[in-house]
């Protein structure tokens, strides 16, 4: 059985990255002796990895290492999913080359290993140590379909030392879309752990707070209330996750702030703005707590727009549909004047 060399990444320290080399037995995946590492040594050469670079179908991600993190340059340097990291860089150094194909460059195209622009499916991927020398550099082209049941997953890929496209097996998730690299989570926050919410949007503050086990506005006080649309405040916190992130400052017109605070009095407040159709925030926490959100401030979110209505809502929003107008009785049939007999 073959042994193989798996790079693992773990968080240490303040969040650094680092990397140390483990050596086990693998799976049987291919027979004895049968295919190559496409980068031999290179797991041990990823201790040193300070840049990866992907691109493709006209989107460019730029993972870079600063000190002992790692940010989205294309995100000003917003933090990398570093599970998702650790992936990748794995799987780039246990990526083995198992048969040679074409090595016609008009059929590249076929097995997604053309030249990477807006209208090829190709990826370039390099990776590079702090001093800019390449450490591992490819074009990944489509993955192979296996019908087959506990079969190694396979892509088809070109080295640029070889003028010929390769089957390789071995999983590369080489995804040019700088926000793949990010966690979407920001915030996740059930609504029965809401203890109180306030909106204040232009010259309107509603204020929410607990009745018992319900939810209501408390002020200003309103008839024909939509209980749903009055729960669904309480409830914006459940599951929030970004579309986009940058620096500040907010872009567009602001909108408004909300203070959400919970039983266990953590505070999470949201500055809203709006930008054309997009709505964006800022998010800063305080009370007990709040160190497990301190990575939210300093940057500007990109939120769901349907989000609006259960983070800023106004008191129209809350207010239940007036009921459908019934309709209009049918006028009686006329009936026919007897008369006089002739």
């Amino acid at each position: 059985m073959r042994r193989r060399t798996a790079l693992s990444l773990a968080v240490v320290g303040g969040g650094a990255l680092a990397a140390s080399l483990l050596v086990g037995r693998s799976r049987d995946a291919l027979p004895e002796g049968g295919g190559r590492l496409a980068f031999d040594g290179l797991a041990a050469r990823l201790l040193q990895a300070a840049r990866v670079e992907i691109a493709g179908a006209g989107k460019t991600a730029t993972l870079a290492r600063t000190g002992e993190s790692w940010g989205v340059a294309e995100r000003q340097g917003y933090p990398v999913l570093l599970s998702r990291l650790r992936e990748f860089l794995t799987g780039l150094a246990e990526l083995r080359l198992l048969e040679p194909r074409t090595a016609d460059a008009a059929q590249f195209g076929r097995l997604g290993v053309d030249e990477p622009g807006p209208q090829s499916s190709a990826a370039s991927v390099r990776v590079l140590d702090g001093s800019g020398t390449v450490l591992a550099s490819l074009i990944a082209g489509h993955r192979r379909t296996l019908t087959r049941g506990n079969v190694a997953e396979q892509i088809y890929i070109r080295l640029p030392d070889s003028p010929r496209a390769w089957l390789a097996e071995g999983r590369l998730a080489a995804d040019a879309d700088p926000l793949s690299w990010v966690s979407r989570d920001l915030v996740d926050l059930a609504a029965n752990t809401i203890a109180s919410a306030k909106i204040t949007r232009g010259d309107e503050t509603l204020s929410f707070g607990r009745e018992g086990a319900d939810f209501r506005l408390l002020s200003p006080s309103a008839p024909n209330l939509d209980t749903y649309k009055v729960e669904s405040v309480a409830a914006a916190l459940a599951g929030l996750t970004l579309s986009d992130v940058h620096r500040p400052p907010l872009p567009g017109t602001p909108l408004g702030q909300s203070v959400f605070r919970t039983g266990e009095g953590l505070e999470l407040t949201f500055t809203l703005s709006r930008d054309g159709d997009r709505l964006w925030t800022t998010i800063a926490a305080s009370g007990p707590g709040a160190e497990r959100h301190a990575g939210l401030a300093g940057w500007v979110y990109q939120l769901p727009e349907w989000k609006e209505r259960g983070l800023a809502p106004r008191l129209s929003d809350l207010t239940a549909a007036p009921p459908p107008a019934k309709p209009a009785s049918p006028a009686p049939e006329a009936k026919p004047d007897a008369g006089s007999p002739d």
